[in-house]
């Protein structure tokens, strides 16, 4: 934060928490912290476990509304800082997928630090999701030529990042009758 008020940097700093059981009460005390010290935002989102992860006996849950009015209050919105609760993460996380493949893979990227090119972080260590290497090709040539990597849903997290734009593709692909009906 000094060195942005020092040299009149114009960039946002955001942080995260994960709401857990153990963690609920320390949400708000966070959140005015982040604000006293200059951070613009704290994001508050669930818990997305991979299944392979090594945090599955963590437990996210919804925030009671006690501390969501708390985290929600003018006195800490106010100014450039912000809360943001992400709300649709939360309620995801107790539905199924309504989606059959992973359709926001097309529509990320990630690179690396050895160079290879992904389309999902969750899969980011494994080369058999691997699209290329900005070592050997360059970004465009790689990401046009990709082959049809079609990720395992099951071994995908739940509410993971690219679960709202699946979820919107798949609402794209699929409407429901009468979806414009006022």
């Amino acid at each position: 934060m000094k060195l942005r008020e020092r040299y009149g940097w114009e960039c946002t700093i955001g942080t995260q928490a994960i709401a857990l059981e153990d963690n609920l009460e320390e949400l708000y005390p966070l959140a005015k912290t982040m604000k006293k010290i200059g951070v613009d935002y704290l994001v508050i989102k669930p818990l997305s476990v991979h299944e392979e992860g090594t945090c599955k006996n963590l437990k996210s849950i919804r925030i009671p509304d006690n501390i969501k009015k708390k985290l929600s209050s003018k006195f800490l919105n106010r100014g450039s800082f912000r809360v943001i609760i992400r709300e649709q993460a939360f309620s995801n996380l107790k539905e199924d997928k309504p989606y059959d493949e992973c359709y926001a893979k097309d529509f990320m990227g990630y690179i690396d630090s050895k160079g290879g090119v992904h389309s999902c972080i969750n899969f980011i260590d494994n080369e058999e999701y691997e699209y290329g290497n900005i070592n050997d090709d360059n970004f465009i040539d790689i990401w046009s030529t990709k082959q049809i990597i079609k990720p395992d849903l099951d071994k995908c997290r739940d509410v993971c990042r690219m679960d709202l734009i699946n979820r919107y593709l798949w609402e794209l692909k699929n409407p429901q009758e009468h979806v414009n009906f006022i």
